[in-house]
This record gives structure tokens, C-alpha cells and sequence, in this order.
């Protein structure tokens, strides 16, 4: 199993992160409830001011490299990262390592709707041994336990750069290896991350 990044929640400490562990998640409160657009811009700034500060850089000297159908991927100056981000309403997040490629998904409590819906998304989209594991913990935790195992299935599938799709054997193949792990980071958000052994 593999372990969790450190997690952050300024930038100083990711800072300080980055440069002891070669990797971290740093959160962001979305206080000023700024829209999906530009949580993106600015966690993509703070991205790029975060890696120019470790490495004392110019932000000039940052590039974020994203390209169709692979996962994103940070150049600073000629040391490469693995990078991953996630929105939700009130906080956005980024993973971040030198060392494995990994894909981040967060998810409020709020996008989950009942039991009934969870498992009805479950069939579509989860691996069978998760679907059919998921009634076994009963109807008034199905919903907490759905958010764990999404939050995963989506954390692979950034990690490996593909888009959201139905279950197929192809799909079990592609992200066969990819270890994944989740947990809540506060009472109404669980932060998933995906790791793929290089």
C-alpha cells in the first residue's frame, strides 16, 4: 500500500514539503467562492509560484505541460514533476512528487445524492467487486463509502491520464497496478490519491 503525500495547507509548508519529501498535497480553501474557472487559474498560478519558490526559479522558468490523453506534468527548469489537480465547491487541491506519477481526486459530501443513486452510478462505472461489496456495508453508510471508492476510481484515472468511462475489461487492464488510497480531510470532503510504481 502505498502512502499518503504530506498534506498542506500553505504554501510556506508545501514549500517546505516539496523540497524535504519531493512531494505533497497543498489544499485551498475557496473562501471567496470564486467559480470552477478561476479556482482553476489561481491553483495553477499558486501551482507555478509554489515550484519556482522551492527551486528558486523564475515563474518564467515553470511550465505546466498538458497534453490530451496523459496526465499533467510540471517542468521547472529542467526537473520534471508529476502533478494532479482537484475542485470542489469550497476547496481545490493539488498533488504534487518528483518521484511517481499520481492523480488526485476531492469530493464533497454534497455531490453524492442517496443510497439508491450511489449504487445506480456504482453499476456504470465501478469495477464489479466494488459494486457488489458496496450494499454489504448497509444502507446508511453506502453513501460515505461510495464517496471513498469514486473519489479512488477517479484518482486513477487522472493518474493514468484517461478520461471518465464506463467499466470495461479494457479499463480493469489499463489501471491494473495503480494503487490507490483515500481518506477525510475534514467532515465534509474525502481527498483520494492514485499512485502508479515506477
Amino acid at each position: 500500500m502505498p502512502t499518503f503525500p504530506p498534506i498542506s495547507t500553505t504554501p510556506e509548508l508545501a514549500r517546505v514539503t516539496l523540497q524535504d519529501t519531493g512531494e505533497c498535497v497543498f489544499l485551498f480553501a475557496n473562501n471567496e467562492r470564486r467559480s470552477r474557472q478561476q479556482m482553476r487559474q489561481q491553483v495553477r498560478q499558486s501551482l507555478i509560484e509554489l515550484i519556482a519558490s522551492a527551486y528558486a526559479l523564475q515563474k518564467d522558468e515553470v511550465h505546466l505541460v498538458q497534453e490530451l490523453g496523459t496526465p499533467p506534468r510540471l517542468d521547472a527548469n529542467g526537473i520534471s514533476h508529476f502533478v494532479s489537480f482537484s475542485h470542489a465547491a469550497d476547496l481545490s487541491c493539488i498533488a504534487i512528487s518528483r518521484h511517481r506519477p499520481l492523480g488526485l481526486d476531492l469530493v464533497h459530501v454534497d455531490e453524492i445524492k442517496g443510497a439508491q443513486d450511489c449504487l445506480d452510478v456504482a453499476a456504470i462505472y465501478l469495477s464489479p467487486q466494488v459494486f457488489q461489496a458496496l450494499p454489504t456495508v448497509g444502507p446508511a453508510d453506502l453513501p460515505s463509502r461510495f464517496i471513498a471508492v469514486w473519489a479512488e476510481h477517479e484518482a486513477v484515472l487522472k493518474c493514468l491520464g484517461l478520461p471518465l468511462q464506463e467499466w470495461s475489461q479494457k479499463l480493469a487492464l489499463a489501471t491494473q497496478g495503480v494503487e490507490s488510497m483515500s481518506r477525510w480531510v475534514d467532515p465534509s470532503h474525502v481527498l483520494a490519491i492514485a499512485i502508479r510504481p515506477v
